[in-house]
């Protein structure tokens, strides 16, 4: 169990010495849990009280997925207590929803006590980072009236309760904010303001990315306005104040940067700008790997840390390596059993095959049991007794630009609800665009509906459908979708229109994608 305390290298000993012990540490957490729930309703239910072996619970209680719980955290979050946990529950985390609702997900004290910071923590000891020059590109807004927020907000939130959190540039002002309301623009104050730079940390390397395209195309105006001292940007009053008291740049400063800008043509490297810089950190990795081959214009040699693997059920890993999307399993924060592709029943860590695809199983801190997390995990090795994995993706489809997580019940429930308002869709596909920035969805519509009004309503419908989705839409880290109207049949017959092929998927992968494009501009030129 993590201990709470100030020392980020003690925090990355425990965990690396918990490694060593991942199996043991896995089995007692299923102890714990089924001992101390035992009297929830959910825990009397599935007789927690006489289980006495991960075999007995395997057998008591089934797979679930989120249909399983629903009624069960509807009521806990009504205020009915002992229902899924016996524990005191800090936050209602909110995910993306299918079947055109929310999901949410309670969030425990006892559950955020074991994340632990080590995830912000490894790169600091790793690189030698100094701790008091380091950047978070996010804003982590503030909670609902029942705790309701997003994962990264509820964690960062915890470790700064405790006195864990790093001393981020521009302070807490500007990270803990529901007022910030054009983030680029008071990200690169702050980082412009400090020649030295220690690390960029953010939740996805997308939001570096988005950073870094939005100084490529005005640093002419962000310069200008911190020789003139003036802030162009739409802010509250106490938002440009504590921008105001940023460090000044000296003339010299300033010129150097102008320098770097115009020798590039406006593009620049990280480490031109910013020569101490250690390292950039975000969740990455082989389901990001198109914005990540577009972030290495900018970031050159500097290391990338890619983070965590998290989702709003459990934090399940933490990279140990510098440069390299694999992560640990971090056996503290849960229960896991895994479920091959090929099975029903599921495996334990001591079971796990190297080169073998699984789906993580959770019984977690916070009141799920057996909890299927629609993740695919690949088993890279072993870290002593911790397995390695790299992230695959998730079962089914997924369109995933800067942490939106839409699936394809979400994509088909938003169009569906955009149909009734505008007119009949009687087939359609999307991809990321990324041609401008910030990058948004392209929806290809067969439908007579009036593009404009399509691609406004169906962002109003995500919106609806996907509490990720509207979060990162207000955060202008995703722009408004694009669409495409086309007669009936085009797709098909753009994508597929050799014998034998079938419809393609719902989310198009990027080579099906500007196929479809040059299609569309054929039918154009005509």
């Amino acid at each position: 169990m993590p201990e709470k305390t100030n020392n980020a290298d003690n925090r990355i000993k425990q965990l690396f010495s918990g490694f060593s012990y991942a199996c043991d540490t896995n089995e007692n957490n299923l102890r714990r849990i089924l001992r101390d729930n035992k009297d929830t309703e959910f825990g009397r239910r599935f007789g927690f009280a006489d289980i006495s072996s991960a075999e007995e619970f395997l057998k008591a209680v089934p797979l679930g997925e989120y249909d399983d719980f629903e009624e069960y955290i509807q009521r806990t979050y009504s205020g009915e207590d002992n229902i899924l946990t016996a524990y005191p529950i800090r936050n209602f985390i909110l995910s993306s929803g299918t079947k055109g609702r929310v999901k949410r997900f309670p969030l425990t004290e006892e559950a955020l006590f074991r994340y632990s910071s080590h995830i912000i923590d490894i790169p600091t000891a790793l690189t030698g980072a100094d701790d008091k020059k380091m950047i978070h590109t996010s804003v982590f807004r503030p909670f609902g009236s029942r705790g309701e927020t997003l994962l990264s907000s509820a964690h960062y939130r915890y470790i700064d309760s405790i006195g864990n959190l790093q001393e981020y540039l521009g302070g807490k002002k500007l990270l803990f904010s529901g007022r910030v309301t054009d983030v680029p623009y008071v990200k690169l104050r702050i980082m412009l303001a400090y020649e030295d730079l220690s690390a960029i940390q953010s939740i996805f390397l997308y939001d570096v990315l988005l950073l870094f395209r939005y100084l490529e195309k005005s640093h002419s105006m962000l310069l200008d306005d911190i020789k003139r001292g003036r802030i162009s940007a739409e802010l509250p009053e106490d938002i440009k104040e504590e921008i105001n008291r940023l460090p000044a740049l000296d003339a010299g400063r300033i010129k150097e940067l102008e320098n770097i800008f115009s020798s590039g043509g406006g593009s620049f490297t990280a480490s031109e700008i910013w020569k101490n810089l250690k390292y950039i950190s975000g969740i990455g990795g082989r389901c990001f790997a198109m914005q990540t081959r577009m972030l290495k214009k900018y970031t050159g040699d500097i290391p990338i840390y890619y983070f965590g693997y998290a989702s709003s059920e459990v934090m399940a890993g933490a990279a140990p390596e510098m440069d390299k999307a694999e992560y640990a399993l971090c056996s503290d924060c849960a229960y896991f059993e895994f479920l091959p592709e090929d099975s029903s029943e599921t495996v334990t860590i001591k079971q796990l095959d190297i080169g073998r695809i699984y789906e993580p199983v959770v019984t977690t801190f916070s009141g799920l049991y057996r909890y299927k997390t629609g993740d695919l995990i690949k088993i890279t090795g072993f870290k002593e007794q911790a397995p390695l994995f790299e992230v695959i993706g998730r079962k089914g489809d997924i369109l995933n630009i800067a942490g939106e997580k839409i699936d394809t019940a979400s994509m088909n429930d938003a169009v569906s609800r955009a149909s009734e308002e505008t007119s009949d869709i009687d087939d359609f596909c999307a991809a990321a665009d990324y041609s401008v920035i910030p990058a948004r969805f392209h929806i290809f519509a067969e439908t007579k509906a009036d593009e404009k009004q399509l691609s406004e309503v169906l962002d109003d419908k995500l919106k609806a459908v996907s509490a990720d989705y509207e979060d990162i839409r207000e955060l202008k880290m995703l722009g408004r979708p694009i669409v495409t109207c086309l007669e009936n049949g085009f797709i098909s017959g753009a994508l597929f229109n050799e014998k034998g092929h079938n419809k393609p998927k719902l989310f198009l992968i990027q080579e099906q994608y500007e196929k479809l494009k040059q299609e569309v501009a054929k039918r154009e030129r005509k």
